[in-house]
């Protein structure tokens, strides 16, 4: 009699997380979603992203952005050569520091001119141009890849984008994919960036000629 019951409490229980498991799959779309949802916060909160270009030939670098409305802060660390950027709706601050030079030039900022920002870019509508499918998944993280849908016509998106979604926060663990010939990754998306980050201050440029060219 107790085994029975033992055996009728197993069967319930393995229906009961069965049920549970159905409930709480999510399908590639929704979880492409609730990402998109989680980076839309960015607008407010800011956002930090480290983007790395794999250029044929020149080989990879890479740069840590800190992105706030209209502001922004880009960091390049190149063997010795270092370089930090900042950008708001008209200027560009840029900070050239090497054993040779140590220099900030500013510049006005062109409507036409694209910037470190557009890549990010690559996050959005996602769900909306592309048919997704999760290729592994483990106790951390969703690991997606989204092919460009047929009805998709926009001659400058890629044909495919590889992407690792965080369980729990949602936020990009990374996207990578390539833009003529050029390998685009964007990595370890954090929320959280403040005014002080994304402004120009010529103290943070210790020692530096300031040219300005505007």
């Amino acid at each position: 009699m107790y085994i029975c019951i033992m055996k009728r409490f197993i069967l319930l229980l393995t229906a009961l997380l069965a049920s549970a498991a159905l409930v709480f799959a999510q399908t590639p779309e929704e979880i492409v979603k609730n990402m998109e949802a989680q980076m839309d916060k960015a607008d407010q909160a800011g956002l930090q992203v480290t983007m790395e270009l794999k250029i044929p030939i020149i080989g990879t670098t890479a740069a840590r952005m800190h992105v706030l409305g209209k502001k922004s802060r880009t960091d390049i660390a190149l063997k010795d050569h270092k370089s930090t950027m900042w950008t708001d709706e008209s200027t560009i601050w840029t900070w050239t520091n090497t054993p040779t030079q140590n220099e900030v030039v500013v510049e006005s900022k062109k409507d036409s001119s694209s910037s470190s920002e557009d890549n990010l870019k690559l996050a959005e509508g996602i769900t909306e141009g592309y048919d997704v499918t999760i290729s592994k998944e483990t106790a951390d993280a969703w690991y997606l890849n989204c092919k460009k849908s047929k009805s998709n016509t926009d001659k400058d998106d890629p044909k495919t984008i590889t992407l690792v979604v965080e369980k729990g926060t949602y936020m990009m663990k990374e996207l990578s994919t390539k833009l003529k010939g050029i390998t685009v990754a964007l990595k370890d998306a954090k929320l959280g960036v403040s005014e002080s980050d994304v402004t120009f201050d010529i103290s943070k440029c210790p020692g530096a000629k300031l040219t300005d060219k505007r």
